[in-house]
């Protein structure tokens, strides 16, 4: 029998499909909520369905209720386990882990993508954005991140919405990597900041779903997978290159972008 996973947060509704890849088949319902079906296992998010099957790509349409989870015309509920999307910071060594996320920009540039939005951190990597494009996203971004350090958080994450290259745009990672940062911060710094995440997600949501259910995901501290393992990662010991390859193997740089965002939040101490 198949082995079957389903993500913490899955919306309800009749899903049809919107997009495909490899190993990733995205569907959305009449509410532009979006869930996929994955058979990779580093894939798997609170929007997940994760299947043993290479051939996703069977599946056309899913309709998801309180008490059942069809593929096609199969409810799979009563065979499945579910994952776990929240970070129990009290669990982990919050030190340990903030002291690794102060380190990074620097040692660990190198794996990095040349064109993520590691320049925020890290000014030497400037020099990469040169042509008008890249030029003017740069410029835009860091005088966004200029205006999010003064206490402006929602205007310059208004100013990064939807900025960018990437199927979701760097960003919009960048800004749902805050949103994972202010969970860290309001843990370690105990002060409430569901309202600021509120305000920054409703700042920032538009017209494209991925980036959409991203942003949600992160609003609510809802974990992907590569991002929950690496947290948990970082707050046991030293990080390992291998620790952020696979972070950072999501995407062209969406993962090197969120990352970027969520050091941006620790470093800055944004809502605190």
């Amino acid at each position: 029998m198949e082995k079957i996973i389903l993500g913490d947060l899955l919306p309800q509704g009749a899903f049809i499909i919107h997009s495909t890849f490899k190993n990733v088949c995205n569907f959305i319902n009449a509410n532009s909520e979006l869930i996929f079906i994955t058979n990779l296992k580093k894939n798997i998010s609170a929007n997940s369905i994760y299947i043993d099957n290479e051939n996703i790509a069977q599946y056309t349409n899913v309709l998801i209720s309180e008490n059942s989870v069809f593929l096609n015309d199969v409810n799979i509920l009563p065979q499945t386990e579910f994952y776990d999307s929240k970070v129990d910071y009290s669990a982990l060594d919050i030190l340990t882990l903030e002291i690794n996320l102060q380190i990074i920009p620097n040692e660990y540039n190198e794996l990095f993508a040349p064109e993520s939005m590691l320049f925020v951190l890290l000014a030497e990597k400037q020099s990469f954005f040169k042509s008008g494009f890249d030029s003017h996203f740069m410029k835009n971004s860091l005088n966004a991140s200029e205006i999010i350090k003064f206490g402006e958080i929602v205007e310059g994450v208004k100013m990064l919405k939807g900025t960018g290259k990437g199927l979701t745009p760097s960003g919009d990672d960048f800004i749902a990597g805050m949103l994972y940062g202010l969970h860290f911060n309001e843990f370690k710094h105990q002060k409430p900041l569901a309202n600021l995440r509120n305000k920054i997600y409703n700042a920032s949501i538009g017209k494209n779903p991925l980036s959409n259910s991203f942003l949600l995901n992160a609003k609510n501290g809802n974990c992907f997978y590569l991002l929950k393992n690496f947290v948990y990662l970082a707050s046991q010991s030293k990080l390992v290159s291998d620790n952020l390859n696979e972070l950072f193997s999501m995407g062209a740089t969406s993962g090197a972008d969120l990352l970027s965002g969520y050091i941006f939040s620790v470093q800055n101490k944004i809502g605190i």
